[in-house]
């Protein structure tokens, strides 16, 4: 037997996206997405918030996502072509468009916020006084723990 040219291997598809980007991708198509930037406030809580950022350079769409959560973040860059199909539905994006992640941090965007003129939490006033802030709660004086109870407060 000859053997015949050896053909390269083809790519393995691109896994389909989990349930996780799904229910991502659901949340944001509930929000209108505009020019500029759209933040997002994920559910439940603990996933934090994406920040959707769109922008035209020299007539070519580009798009940013940035999430507070790593796992959110992964999550949504395992969906790319679910993001630029909802991009496209909603009218934001065309195939010529760029799309790229990123991650920030709440402190961060805080910071970000206060150069615009919106004060950070914990920042002083326009005296240059700081802000009351509450007092530190008081430590447990109950006594000890009682034959045959176990004290587990630390």
């Amino acid at each position: 037997e000859t053997a015949g040219p050896v053909k390269p291997p083809v790519p393995a598809p691109a896994p389909p996206p989990s349930g996780f980007s799904r229910a991502l991708t659901a949340q944001i198509r509930e929000t209108s997405i505009v020019e500029g930037r759209t933040r997002i406030a994920l559910t439940p809580g603990g996933l934090g918030e994406i920040e959707i950022e769109l922008s035209r350079e020299a007539g070519q769409l580009k798009v940013v996502i940035r999430a507070e959560n790593q796992t959110v973040l992964q999550a949504l860059r395992g969906d790319r072509e679910g993001l630029m199909s909802l991009l496209a539905e909603s009218g934001a994006a065309q195939d010529d468009g760029q799309l790229s992640f990123e991650s920030f941090e709440r402190d961060e965007r805080e910071r970000q916020d206060s150069a615009f003129g919106a004060p950070a939490s914990g920042a002083a006033d326009e005296e240059g006084t700081a802000p009351d802030l509450p007092a530190a709660p008081k430590p447990f004086e109950g006594g000890a723990a009682g034959d045959g109870q176990l004290d587990i407060l630390t």
